[in-house]
């Protein structure tokens, strides 16, 4: 458990970590962490082929 201030401060936070944390709760972490990791993925494999 990390305890933060905020959800801006403890997304800010968990990025750091990358893939070796796990966001359980509250769901709108989860979500804005899941959001940010898609977009990160999309930059290493985009859609449509490779660089």
């Amino acid at each position: 458990m990390l305890a933060v201030e905020s959800l801006e401060i403890a997304y800010t936070q968990l990025l750091a970590f990358g893939p070796e944390a796990e966001v359980l709760d509250p769901p709108e972490l989860r979500a804005l962490l899941a959001e940010a990791a898609t977009r990160m993925a999309s930059l290493y494999h985009p859609a449509g082929g490779s660089r």
